[in-house]
């Protein structure tokens, strides 16, 4: 499926070093055709009782004691896994993109995707998600500020439709009586108010 192959650029794995020491990597999939970024959770294998297929991401983070941390592509367009047609890509963010032609063959069509340029952007996003640094409080407090704020709004909106009713409809409720202006019949609101 893929046919290019890159090589992490040398400033940016410099980068990631200094930040993070030895316990990230960023790394090519061949199979996959997508940056992974990987954490180390343990010592690599010595070595593996079988022949390791160097296109096998699972197998090769076991045997270097690795675990997928992030994947995203390279560029801001990506190819369908299932048919190959074009997806376009979210930027600096990993949200849910759905393939049209593979909805209309019926098919999910629904994949997970991202793309992040290799740089500073992608440093702090790290930086955030890091648990060893309280990357899980960070994100749950900015998704509680985030849902306070939505729901604010929504109370607003609620507020603003309840009073826009209300100010239309009072006059009638409370019997002030209404008078419209001369025209055509059925637009004229008639009162019992006595004009002699």
């Amino acid at each position: 499926m893929p046919s290019a192959i890159y090589s992490v650029p040398p400033d940016f794995a410099a980068r990631l070093k200094d930040c993070f020491g030895d316990r990230l990597r960023l790394r090519w999939s061949q199979r996959r055709g997508r940056w992974q970024l990987e954490q180390q959770v343990g010592r690599g294998a010595a070595m593996l009782p079988f022949r390791l297929d160097e296109e096998d991401d699972s197998l090769i983070r076991a045997r270097d004691g690795y675990w997928l941390f992030l994947e995203f592509s390279p560029g801001d367009r990506m190819p369908c896994p299932t048919c190959g047609a074009t997806l376009q890509v979210p930027h600096c963010k990993t949200a849910e993109v759905a393939c049209a032609p593979c909805k209309r063959k019926g098919l999910d069509g629904r994949h997970r995707a991202s793309y992040w340029p290799l740089g500073e952007v992608l440093i702090d996003y790290i930086k955030k998600c890091n648990p060893e640094r309280g990357g899980i409080s960070v994100i749950k407090a900015e998704c509680d500020a985030e849902n306070q704020t939505r729901l604010a709004q929504a109370e607003r909106d609620f507020h603003n439709y309840n009073e826009a009713v209300w100010s239309e409809a009072h006059p009638q409720v409370v019997g002030i009586p209404r008078v419209g202006y001369p025209g055509r019949a059925d637009r004229f609101i008639h009162t019992n108010w006595d004009y002699r």
